[in-house]
This record gives C-alpha cells, sequence and structure tokens, in this order.
C-alpha cells in the first residue's frame, strides 16, 4: 500500500510540475510578515490542492502547509479545510472538527497572549470554466474522482489561481465577548462566504445552456403580452409570431463558450505580442476588490477601434476577472466573425429600437435577465466609434436598462466601470479621415477583416485605465429622494426620474472617463507640432516644450486617474518618432522634427488629450493677452467659460474642484519661470516666449469655433439649432477661404453640431434669460482673439 502511495505521490508532482502554472491574487503576500504565526484556511479537502499550495509557500518563503505547529510542545496542524456549508443557514456546519480545532488555537490565544496567530483564507481553483446549471449532480467514486482530477490538471491547469485573502487575527477574535462556538461558525460562514464571492468573481454565474435561456425568455410574462398584442394588431397566426420573436431572440443572444476563451485566449496572447510593444493597465485592482466583494460589475469603456473589444477582455481575463458579456452592434453580426463573436460572450444589438416594439421588449428583458444572473456586462456608451478622436456625447438606452434592472434586484450593488483606451496607432485612422471628409462608411465584412490581419504590424502599446467606479445605489440615495419607495412602478411605465437620472449618470461616466485618460508620445507631440508654425519646430524646443507638459502633469495632475509618460523627455520624442507619424529632418544649423503623416491623422490623437491642456492654455492666454493680472481675476474669466468647456470635454472638476487646479497650474507656470508674480500681479515672462505661445496656441481652434457660434446668438437670439449649425457653416467656410483647409479640425459637421449640442444643453440657444451670459462669453473670447466679422 505504502508502495502504491509513493507512485501516486510522484505521479501528482510530475504532473503539477509539467501542468499548472500558478497565477496569484491579489497581491497581498508582499504584506504578509514572513516570521508570522500562519494558519491556513482551504475550502476544500484535497491533496492536490495542499500540494499546490506548498509549492507556492516555498516559492514565496512562507511556512509549509503540510507541517504542523509547534506550541508549548504541542503539534497541531496548520491547515483548516472548510467542507460543503449551506449558506441558507448560518449555524449549520457538516464538520465540526473545524470547530474544535479553531477553538485550540483560540484556547492557544489566550493562554500565551504574545503568540498573535493569524488565519490566511485561501481559495484555489483550477480553471475557470463555469458550471452549467440544472446538471444533475452525479455521485462518482474516489477512483473516479481522482481521474477527474487529474484530467483537470493536464487540460486547463495552466489556469490554476491562489487567492489570498486578507488575515485574520486571532488574538482580535479572542477578545470578543460571544460565546466560542458561534464566534467560530461565523468566522467559518464568513471565510466560506468570502471564497465563494471570488469564485463567483473570477469564474462568473452558473450557464444557462442557450436553447433553454431562449424558452425562459419566450416563456416570460412581458414577452407573452407583447405577443398577444402583435396578434390582436396584426391579425397574424400564433405561431408565425412565436417564431418571429423566438428569431430575434437568437439575433440577440449570446452563446458562450468557455473552450472557445481558452483558445482564444492563446491566439490573442501570440496575437497581441505581435502588435503591441505592452498592454499597460492602471486601476484594476479596485475593480478587482469591488468584484471579490461580490458587486456586479458593467464597464463602460470610450469607443475608438475595434480592437477595444478584444483588448478589454482579454485585459479583464488576464487580472483574474470573468469575462464580459459584450453589447455588439449588429454591424459585426455576419459570417464567422458573428458567431465567434457570439461564443466569446458577445451579444447584438441593433443601431435603434424606433419603429419595433417587440424588439426593445425582447432586448431589454434579456440584459436585465443577464444582470440580474450576475453576469459581467461590457457596452460601448458613445454608441458607436468616436471618428474624431473627442468623446461623442453618450447614448443612454442601456444604461437605462441597467438602472430598471437594479430597481428589481437592489439586494445586488451594480458598479460601473469607466475605463478609458489608447493606442500609440489607431488601425482605423485612416478610414476615419476618408469618412469626415464627405467618404461613406463601409459596411463591415469579412474581407476588411482580412485586409486588416495583412495591415497589423507592431502598434507601439497599448494603454488600459479603469476610472472612478461609480456604485449605483449610492449614486441613487445620494440624488434621488425616497427612490426606494416607488419600486413597484408600472412594467409599461418608467418612474418619472428615471430618464433624467440616466443622462446624468451617463454624463458623470464620461467625465470619469476622461479623467483616467492615458496620454501617450504621440499624443504630446502631435499636440505640439501642431500648434507651431508650418508644423515643424526645432528638436530643442521640442524636447524643452515635453519636459513643460511632463512637470506640469506631475506638480497640477489633472486627477489621480489619469496617466502620462513616465520616461525622459528625449525617449518621449524617440517613442513618437518610432511611431512614423512624425519624422526628424536633420538640417546643417539644426534638427527640425516634421510631419510624416496627414495633418488630419495627427489631429485625431491631439483631440484624444485636448481636454487636459484646455484650463493651462486658458490660463496662459489670458495673461498673455492683459499682460497684467490678477489671481482672482484670471478664475473668474474662466469660469465665465468653463460650463461650455466642461460639457463639451467631458471635463472631470467642478467649479470648487476647478479653481484649485487652476491655483495649481498657476503655480506651476510660476516654478517653470512661464509667468512672473509681482506682489499680487501676474506677468508673461518674454524670455519664456516660445512655450508660452506653443501653449497658449492649442485652443485657438475651439475659441475661433465658439466665438462664431457666440456672435450669431449675440445678434440672432432666438435663433433655432438648424439655422445656426449652418450660418456657423457658411461663416467658418469665409473664414477658411485664404487658408489651408483642415475640415477634420474642428470645422467638420459631427464637430460643430457636439458643441451646438453643448451650448443648447447650457441654456445658450432660444433663452433670454442667457442674454448677459452670451454677451460676456463674447466680451471675453473677442479679447482672446481676433475679431470675426458677422455681418
Amino acid at each position: 500500500m505504502l508502495h502504491k502511495y509513493n507512485i501516486y505521490n510522484k505521479v501528482i508532482n510530475l504532473l503539477l510540475n509539467i501542468c499548472i502554472n500558478v497565477k496569484t491574487l491579489p497581491k497581498y503576500l508582499n504584506k504578509i510578515n514572513k516570521k508570522e504565526k500562519i494558519i491556513y484556511i482551504l475550502q476544500k479537502k484535497s491533496k492536490i490542492d495542499l500540494l499546490i499550495l506548498k509549492k507556492q509557500c516555498h516559492k514565496q518563503k512562507l511556512p509549509d502547509p503540510t507541517k504542523s505547529i509547534k506550541i508549548n510542545n504541542k503539534k497541531i496542524p496548520r491547515c483548516i479545510f472548510i467542507k460543503n456549508i449551506n449558506n441558507k443557514f448560518l449555524f449549520y456546519i457538516k464538520n465540526n472538527k473545524n470547530i474544535e480545532l479553531i477553538n485550540k488555537y483560540l484556547e492557544l490565544e489566550k493562554k500565551n497572549f504574545n503568540l498573535n496567530l493569524k488565519i490566511l483564507p485561501i481559495l484555489i481553483l483550477i480553471g475557470r470554466k463555469p458550471k452549467y446549471k440544472n446538471n444533475k449532480n452525479i455521485k462518482n467514486t474516489k477512483i473516479i474522482k481522482i481521474i477527474k482530477k487529474i484530467l483537470q490538471i493536464i487540460w486547463i491547469g495552466k489556469e490554476t489561481f491562489i487567492i489570498f485573502s486578507k488575515k485574520i487575527s486571532l488574538k482580535n477574535i479572542s477578545l470578543k465577548n460571544i460565546s466560542k462556538r458561534s464566534l467560530i461558525k461565523k468566522l467559518i460562514y464568513k471565510i466560506n462566504t468570502n471564497f465563494n464571492k471570488q469564485k463567483f468573481a473570477i469564474i462568473g454565474p452558473n450557464i444557462i445552456k442557450r436553447n433553454k435561456l431562449l424558452k425562459k425568455i419566450l416563456k416570460s410574462k412581458i414577452i407573452k403580452n407583447k405577443i398577444k398584442k402583435e396578434i390582436k394588431i396584426k391579425n397574424k397566426n400564433k405561431k408565425k409570431i412565436k417564431y418571429f420573436t423566438l428569431s430575434i431572440i437568437k439575433e440577440i443572444a449570446t452563446n458562450f463558450s468557455y473552450e472557445m476563451i481558452r483558445i482564444v485566449n492563446k491566439i490573442m496572447k501570440i496575437v497581441w505580442n505581435k502588435t503591441f510593444d505592452e498592454i499597460i493597465i492602471n486601476g484594476s485592482k479596485k475593480i478587482c476588490k469591488l468584484a471579490y466583494k461580490g458587486n456586479r460589475i458593467i464597464y463602460l469603456p470610450c469607443h475608438k477601434s475595434h480592437i477595444d473589444y478584444l483588448i478589454l477582455s482579454y485585459a479583464i481575463y488576464h487580472q483574474g476577472l470573468s469575462i464580459p458579456y459584450i453589447a455588439a452592434g449588429t454591424n459585426l453580426n455576419f459570417w464567422p466573425i458573428g458567431c465567434l463573436f457570439r461564443k466569446l460572450g458577445a451579444f447584438f444589438i441593433r443601431r435603434t429600437f424606433i419603429g419595433n416594439k417587440l424588439y426593445s421588449i425582447i432586448f431589454k428583458e434579456y440584459l436585465i435577465k443577464l444582470i440580474k444572473r450576475g453576469h459581467s456586462i461590457e457596452y460601448f456608451i458613445e454608441g458607436s466609434r468616436s471618428r474624431t478622436g473627442y468623446l461623442l456625447k453618450p447614448k443612454t438606452g442601456i444604461l437605462t436598462i441597467t438602472i430598471k434592472s437594479l430597481l428589481k434586484n437592489i439586494n445586488k450593488p451594480i458598479i460601473l466601470v469607466p475605463i478609458y483606451i489608447n493606442y500609440d496607432h489607431i488601425m482605423e485612422v485612416k478610414t476615419y479621415t476618408k469618412e469626415m471628409s464627405g467618404h461613406l462608411k463601409k459596411n463591415e465584412n469579412i474581407l476588411q477583416i482580412v485586409k486588416g490581419i495583412k495591415n497589423i504590424k507592431n502598434f507601439g502599446n497599448s494603454y488600459i485605465n479603469f476610472g472612478k467606479p461609480l456604485n449605483l445605489i449610492k449614486y441613487l440615495n445620494k440624488n434621488v429622494k425616497k427612490w426606494k419607495q416607488n419600486l413597484n412602478f408600472s412594467k409599461t411605465k418608467n418612474p418619472n426620474w428615471l430618464i433624467p437620472i440616466a443622462n446624468n449618470i451617463a454624463n458623470d461616466i464620461m467625465n470619469r472617463i476622461n479623467a483616467a485618460v492615458a496620454i501617450n508620445s504621440i499624443n504630446l507631440c502631435a499636440t505640439i507640432l501642431l500648434s507651431v508654425k508650418k508644423h515643424q519646430i526645432n528638436k530643442i524646443k521640442m524636447v524643452k516644450q515635453i519636459k513643460c507638459y511632463i512637470k506640469l502633469f506631475k506638480i497640477a495632475p489633472y486627477s489621480k486617474y489619469f496617466t502620462f509618460p513616465k520616461k525622459s523627455a528625449k525617449k518621449i520624442l524617440k517613442k513618437a518618432i518610432k511611431t512614423k507619424k512624425i519624422k526628424l529632418k536633420k538640417n546643417k544649423n539644426y534638427d527640425l522634427i516634421v510631419l510624416n503623416e496627414k495633418i488630419n491623422i495627427l489631429n485625431y490623437y491631439k483631440n484624444n488629450i485636448q481636454h487636459i491642456f484646455v484650463i493651462p492654455s486658458l490660463i496662459i492666454k489670458k495673461i498673455k493677452k492683459k499682460k497684467k493680472i490678477k489671481k482672482k481675476k484670471i478664475i473668474d474669466k474662466i469660469n465665465i467659460i468653463y460650463p461650455i468647456f466642461k460639457n463639451e470635454f467631458f471635463l472631470y472638476l467642478n467649479k470648487k474642484k476647478n479653481n484649485k487646479f487652476i491655483i495649481r497650474v498657476i503655480k506651476e507656470f510660476i516654478n517653470q519661470k512661464l509667468i512672473i508674480k509681482k506682489k499680487l500681479i501676474f506677468y508673461i515672462n518674454t524670455n519664456k516666449n516660445n512655450k508660452i505661445e506653443i501653449l497658449s496656441t492649442h485652443i485657438n481652434d475651439i475659441l475661433k469655433k465658439y466665438i462664431t457660434i457666440i456672435s450669431i446668438l449675440k445678434l440672432n437670439p432666438g435663433i433655432n439649432t438648424i439655422d445656426l449649425y449652418k450660418k456657423s457653416k457658411i461663416l467658418i467656410n469665409h473664414q477658411n477661404k485664404n487658408k489651408i483647409p483642415n475640415k477634420f479640425k474642428l470645422y467638420n459637421k459631427q464637430t460643430l453640431l457636439s458643441s451646438l449640442k453643448t451650448f443648447k444643453k447650457i441654456g445658450y440657444i432660444k433663452n433670454k434669460k442667457y442674454k448677459k451670459k452670451i454677451e460676456n462669453t463674447y466680451k471675453l473670447l473677442n479679447k482672446l482673439i481676433k475679431k470675426i466679422n458677422v455681418n
């Protein structure tokens, strides 16, 4: 028997060495004192799990879990295994040995108060395959269980996770005035509940087979009632209406496959290694902690490229979280991409629901079911990819459904996670410039994908920044009075506050996305180059300007969620040249940095970070034009125009925070000697004219656009949005007659309409109350830039 046992051990150890690749989540290990007396708590009693833990502990120089602890010449096991616990009953625990064992530790702790024993709960997962719901539990013999476990190690052992929870001090527990038995039971229950939450965050909920889910949706009361109405209105056969309804559900529904996720993950690893130098992820730790606490996560990224779908899911998966179900446009639902995306968790949504109430109801019911079941969801709040580089105005349709799903189940909190995605190179940017100059958008097809794959090369870095999460329940508690008392709303009518609140949340999310902006080398260099004459600059001046901005970002950061290159200015410039969008032109006297791409393309990258420079550029411009000015006057003047900037560029800071930000920026400008302070008055330092000129030029085009709109509003206070758009367009074209046309910059239809929506939102259009504000804004803009003739 002993011989057989040794052979089994050797086989298992060999399998672990070959097949197991352990990932540790989260990284609490660096906080564990190696000299502390640690007791490990595991969920299942498994020799394989224990051996996996042993190897990991050996690597981290932690105590061996297979060896006992020696205290007062007594040997006590270092590992406790929590067996099956029924979560419905708090005090129902099958294994009483756990209670006795922890009780021994507590007694030892009381006798020797300096002992300070620490419990370290550890969850071990081999593979991340979700279980299928309603599968019958077949009782297996020990041999079958062992064979299954060995096969599991061979097949999915490379995806093994060890989740280290925070330490629990037995000293603190022993001081509580509660009976030992109930205290230990509560402790075990709490640890096991945390294990289940962690498992849920990594694996996700059990999967309902697609056909069963389709039938469930078809049988729901809302869909049944709608089918009855459709039969009455259209006088069609019940079977035909049911068949049509089922076809819509099939068009929408995902067909998730764990095996496909595993295969695509391996392929993507190879693809990303060839495509990107690095995928840089920031702020994911907070999201992991929120997911481990049992919150339902909704990912809301900005949308720049078709790559967003794949790279974000890849990043989330490698952070140790379950793959989100993605709301994808029906433009991607073509063979074979549509089928593949369904397997990866995509569900498809039409561009508009107008004129199809049945489709609208089915989609809402499907999405609510997904969220209720605890699936993490990902959707692009902008609705489509940005063609300009700016964030688009948010669409609130899916967000409204998300809020409604919370109202139907308020016991499970929903966390909205804003995400900023950026790239050193965006594959579709040339297509975007063509579309913005009037070319029709081509429908996605397999030939486009093949051409795209052929053009894949090294695209530099990819950046994924997780912004400040928004807890929906906390938000509603703060902004909607007694919302919990009005949950029994009609199935056909929404609560009165739902649509306005959805709009406010959408704007808040956009602000948070822009607050988490990832600035890269090409964003910085494009911003500088497009602000100088002839779009060329001395290399030395370019390096100095980059240094100026890096110092500004360090001392006066826009938000704690945004990121910028931490390298030297020379390395940042070198990285930008490597993208081949700008180039180094060598002259006899000095080297020049010039454009290597069309202005329109560089403008896209500049627009990505335009909002970061709005306030610093406005400050320096105001001081430059006024020549001498007090701090209070700078703040007051910026506050006149700030509401326009805030709404158009989704600026994160409110009025109070923005005032503090202005003061920090001014201090840094003084430190960099761009401005001089004498007593309480600020002056421009004429010795730094080059830096000042570039910085103040960043917002020239924006201010020109604004004064065009404001000057028309000043003369025609009652003008409507359509006529305002037509007049603005004529005036802009007139200004550009004798200049190099650059329609993509700010004067295309999309950006002009976006500005008009902003003016309408803040009350400048068709609002007599805002007459004084319009006049004050006009005066300020007129002083900052050259006067425009509107007549």
